[in-house]
């Protein structure tokens, strides 16, 4: 047996590059990771800084909104900040928006998530393991990590019941 790690990289890793992982998990949290600013940018490719002497960590560019790219441009530390706080280490060292309007299709074309009800019972047992944690940004990861686990085991038990 393989580490899923290794299959993911063997399968999806020329099409997502060197850092296909990374690039996958923001491009599937962006809008948990970039907030409000997420509603006029949207990211369109990280790769490695060029040159020497250039800041460490990646180069991420940003499709921005015509006129909101000054904006951004005044929260790129904020931005920055919230990216390596998400991955837990600095991978991005600097941001590069580009202005163009976001095409109504692209934005649409996004199959909209089936929301799965959590199962109360197990929600109720994993929140009561939660209260004790102190650190608060901890506690609100583990807090929307225990809803994904409660709505699969609601969704697989209600899967159970009409078999």
């Amino acid at each position: 047996m393989k580490p899923l790690g290794r299959l993911f990289d063997s399968v999806a890793g020329k099409a997502l590059g060197k850092h296909g992982r990374e690039w996958a998990l923001l491009l599937a949290h962006w809008p948990e990771v970039a907030g409000e600013a997420a509603a006029f940018c949207r990211p369109l490719k990280l790769e490695r800084p060029r040159g020497k002497g250039t800041a460490s960590g990646l180069v991420l560019k940003l499709q921005a909104q015509p006129g909101r790219a000054l904006e951004l441009q005044h929260m790129h530390r904020q931005l920055i900040d919230r990216i390596n706080a998400f991955f837990g280490h600095a991978l991005i060292g600097r941001i590069v928006f580009v202005q163009a309007p976001f095409s109504p299709s692209r934005q649409s074309s996004r199959p909209q998530a089936r929301t799965l009800q959590p199962d109360p019972d197990l929600m109720r047992a994993l929140q009561g393991r939660i209260r004790t944690v102190r650190d608060p940004a901890l506690a609100e990861s583990l807090r929307r990590l225990a809803e994904g686990i409660a709505a699969k085991e609601g969704q697989r038990r209600s899967g159970e019941k009409r078999s």
